[in-house]
C-alpha cells in the first residue's frame, strides 16, 4: 500500500490525514457496511481525489488538530466533484 514511498516517511499533516480516514473506517463505514467492504472503499494513498467510494456514494476525509482557526484546506476542486475520477 504505500510501497512507492521508497522509505520516506509521512509528514505531520499526511499522519493526521490517515488517522482521521482510519477512525472514519473504524467509527463510520465498518458499522454500516462490515469491516471487510469498509477496507475495499478505501481509496488509501492511491493518488484519488477521494478517500472512500461507496456504494456510489464518495467521501473526502479531512482532519486537523483542533485550532482557533475552523477553516479547511480543500487541495483540489476535483475533491468536491460528485463523480470519481
Amino acid at each position: 500500500m504505500l510501497s512507492h514511498r521508497a522509505g520516506r516517511l509521512l509528514s505531520k499533516s499526511e499522519r493526521i490525514g490517515l488517522i482521521g480516514e482510519l477512525l472514519f473506517l473504524r467509527d463510520v463505514l465498518s458499522d454500516r457496511v462490515g469491516w471487510n467492504a469498509a477496507i475495499k472503499c478505501w481509496n488509501g494513498p492511491g493518488g484519488h481525489e477521494q478517500d472512500f467510494v461507496v456504494a456510489g456514494s464518495i467521501f473526502e476525509v479531512k482532519t486537523q488538530v483542533v485550532t482557533a482557526d475552523r477553516r479547511i484546506r480543500i487541495s483540489s476542486e476535483d475533491q468536491l466533484d460528485a463523480v470519481q475520477g
